[in-house]
């Protein structure tokens, strides 16, 4: 089956995976609902209605005393086109809430089904390729989370791989421009570090094909200038593509948590985070291994939901990827799969990530060194695809060999299977113990370890079956030609399926065997069932400008804030009412405010007075809350200045033990004008008159010059107007914005544009115009040449 036929096969084969996987979004409308889908979505319900009244939202000022939203891509609608078609089926056209995943999803599986026709596959190889890439523990999750930029930028490393290996194969133009489409397009989704991952392995092969020929040196492998070129080419017209949310982003890094580290980037603890450590190598082959996620998971990471499971039988099939004819390609492939893997250690293997690190361009800005284990996932999918085809073609198999590998996979089964009857369950639960002392956790309760033992004898169980029935299936075609041809692959291919989706369903079903820690009714930890994640699709989850609570919270604190303690301290949800915090997540958050935010993290009286500072009028635990004594207001005047000196963490150092007042004086970084004049008056409070997300808008009327400072976040793009005319935007406090006022009754505007957007969105606009002339002009002649084939014939 060739052509259109095998990929509307393709696509239907991705189509039943899915409806396998995720049923209830698919055919009851249901989706999934996590925290970091709830975060996410906070703020876009908050844009969107903004989008009506003030225009595009491009600041925050709900989290973290104000943040850029289009710059740390919490809120870029319209940028990626496609995500606004797959918006209109959903909200248009009735569509399933989830379409935008699954449509990714297909188009994911389409192009890796693609990419193994390339490389030489026949269908049923390139099945089971497109099988392995949708179900790996790790694809599931990323739809199941709320990480869809993740899941959706993912999609397209088969589909940019397969245009730069056709380049290297002597392609020209129309594939350079398919792959600076292709590569302005995942920029586009604003993953950066997943199109970083796509360009290394690009970069790769590219630096692979110029050894072979250095290697070679012969008219077999000829220098692959041209190739080079288009490559290079394709991914400066992308960039330019990309530029329009690259550049706003690159831009901001300086100022968040991305940039603040060693050599502008994120510091190395924030940057190794989630290291995947070498001790929980097991989880590749034995999901349960270290636990399964939850509560039942004791590695060294600071949680997780699911393990980064490969499989056993995958890996076998992948072993038989070396032969004569596809050799150099499978190798390649391994190296990728083995140096991801050795980078996802982080921290744990310092030699080769501290490299990276420091030397390669951009890799210090990302963290969760385990997110390039998405690199092992595809590349496996592909050794395993071409070994799987290797061992089902082979004309005279080894019977020697092909008999003591299938021996050894069946007695490698039966040992699992003996396992899993409870003769290795002491072993396990000593295993689990020693795996969390060593990763700087309690000892884990006896209630957990018999969770994570029935987890783990399940494994045994199913996968020790698994690997038995395999090896039975080789041995069985071993003698049998036509059968080994015909339906090898199939019958391994479904082995597979069984054993990932088993695994699956603890993701998207956690309810049904995973368990997590709880509060007991006497106040103490209680092992219970985790929560379900699919419900009903609900439009306005999460959207807290109805909810009475939450409005009688934002009425209580006005233009001021709250400062979130314990289980809400992460939570975005109230921004929908109105709420300002001190608190929340985002993992681009302002450097500056998160230096405040890690001394708010305990409740005493040193960071009651840094809550104050910002603005804090109640503390808030999420059952009740508490007024802040000597909470200044978000807008204040002051009549009294000093010039900054010294360092954001000496000041804050200061406010805490009391030596400065904030309300008495300020600390600015120049000279004001009008400089303030100190009087025995109190200054009058300053009146909103807009207080919206890209502006605020006040009035004060002091009688005396003073200093104007509003209680949210300096940063590069913000202008401050008085009177209408332009005024000098002044830092104070280290971090917050000010204005000098002279006396009288003015107006005061500060107002954000986000910097460099106008400039680069005619960058991306020439970029897209280069990029369809490249596809253009590769086609036309192209479909000319068709057209006078068929008029000869």
């Amino acid at each position: 089956m060739r052509g259109p036929r095998a990929y509307a096969l393709a696509a239907a084969v991705a189509l039943v995976i899915i409806m396998i996987l995720h049923p209830g979004p698919l055919f009851q409308g249901q989706v999934y609902s996590s925290s970091d889908t709830a975060n996410a979505n906070a703020f876009a319900m908050v844009g969107n209605r903004a989008l009506s009244s003030e225009g595009y939202p491009l600041w925050n000022p709900f989290l973290f005393g104000g943040m850029p939203t289009y710059a740390s891509m919490s809120y870029v609608r319209f940028v990626y086109f496609p995500g606004e078609a797959f918006s209109f089926l959903q909200d248009r056209l009735a569509f399933p809430p989830m379409t935008w995943a699954f449509g990714h999803l297909i188009f994911g599986a389409l192009g890796i089904f693609w990419l193994l026709g390339r490389i030489g596959l026949p269908l049923p190889a390139r099945i089971l390729g497109l099988a392995l890439w949708l179900c790996f523990p790790k694809m599931l999750a990323w739809t199941v989370h709320g990480h869809g930029s993740k899941l959706c930028a993912t999609m397209y490393l088969p589909w940019i791989t397969g245009a730069a290996l056709g380049l290297l194969d002597g392609a020209g133009r129309r594939t350079a421009g398919l792959l600076a489409v292709l590569l302005g397009l995942q920029m586009l989704l604003g993953h950066v570090q997943i199109t970083y991952y796509t360009l290394m392995v690009v970069g790769f092969l590219l630096l692979a094909r110029w050894v072979d020929h250095l290697r070679l040196r012969s008219a077999v492998e000829p220098p692959p200038l041209r190739a080079t070129g288009w490559i290079v080419g394709a991914a400066l017209v992308a960039l330019m593509i990309g530029s329009v949310l690259l550049l706003p982003v690159r831009d901001y890094a300086a100022w968040s948590v991305r940039g603040a580290g060693e050599g502008g980037g994120a510091s190395y603890e924030y940057a190794t985070g989630w290291s995947f450590s070498p001790r929980e190598l097991d989880t590749l082959i034995l999901p349960s291994a270290s636990g399964f996620g939850k509560a039942t998971y004791q590695g060294p990471m600071p949680f997780t939901d699911y393990p980064n499971y490969l499989g056993l039988l995958p890996i076998f099939l992948a072993l038989f990827a070396f032969g004569p004819a596809d050799r150099r390609l499978s190798t390649k492939f391994l190296i990728i799969a083995g140096l991801s893997l050795l980078l996802s250690f982080g921290n744990f293997f310092p030699p080769l990530f501290d490299l990276f690190y420091r030397y390669l361009p951009f890799f210090n800005k990302f963290r969760i060194p385990s997110m390039i284990l998405t690199l092992v996932y595809f590349a496996l999918a592909i050794l395993a695809a071409i070994g799987a085809h290797r061992l089902s073609t082979a004309e005279a198999p080894n019977r020697s060999f092909s008999f003591w590998a299938s021996a050894v996979m069946g007695m490698i089964g039966l040992v699992m299977i003996l396992f899993g009857t409870g003769f290795f369950e002491s072993a396990y639960q000593g295993h689990l113990g020693d795996l969390a002392v060593s990763s700087g956790r309690p000892a884990p309760m006896p209630a957990v370890q018999a969770a994570a033992w029935r987890l783990h004898k399940a494994d045994l169980l199913r996968i020790g079956t698994i690997l038995v029935l395999a090896a039975a299936v080789l041995l069985y075609t071993r003698t049998r030609p036509r059968l080994r041809r015909s339906g090898l692959v199939w019958m391994l291919g479904l082995l597979i399926l069984v054993d990932l989706t088993a695994v699956g369903s603890r993701v998207t079903h956690p309810e049904n065997s995973l368990r997590q820690m709880m509060r007991g009714r006497n106040g103490g930890a209680v092992l219970g069932r985790a929560p379900r994640l699919l419900g009903p699709y609900d439009r306005s989850a999460g959207d807290r400008s109805a909810d009475p609570e939450y409005l009688e919270l934002a009425d209580r604190i006005g233009h001021d804030r709250i400062w979130p303690l314990g289980r809400v301290a992460m939570m975005n949800d109230g921004m929908t009412a109105g709420i300002r915090s001190l608190g929340g997540y985002h993992p681009a958050k302002p450097a500056a405010f998160e230096t405040v935010r890690e001394r708010l993290s305990s409740p005493d009286e040193s960071s009651a007075r840094l809550a104050a500072w910002m603005a804090g009028r109640l503390a808030w635990t999420g059952d009740r809350t508490l007024d802040i004594p000597g909470a200044l207001p978000r807008a204040r005047l002051v009549d009294a200045y000093v010039p900054a000196d010294g360092s954001l963490e000496e000041f804050l150092d200061r406010v805490q033990d009391g030596e400065i007042d904030p309300a008495a004086r300020v600390a600015l970084d120049r000279e004001p004008d009008p400089r303030p004049v100190a009087g025995d008056t109190p200054l009058p409070p300053v009146e909103y008159v807009f207080d919206g997300l890209n502006s605020v808008s006040l009035t004060a009327s002091p009688d005396r010059p003073a200093i104007l400072v509003l209680a949210d976040n300096w940063l590069p793009g913000w202008t401050v107007q008085v009177d209408g005319r332009p005024a000098e935007l002044l830092k104070a406090d280290h971090m917050l914005r000010a204005v000098a006022l002279p006396a009288g009754t003015h107006s005061v505007e500060f107002r954000y544009k986000a910097p460099l957007l106008r400039e680069t969105l005619w960058l991306s606009a020439a970029g897209w115009l280069t990029a369809l002339g490249l596809l253009l002009a590769g086609t036309l002649p192209a479909l000319r040449w068709a057209g006078r084939r068929k008029r000869e014939s």
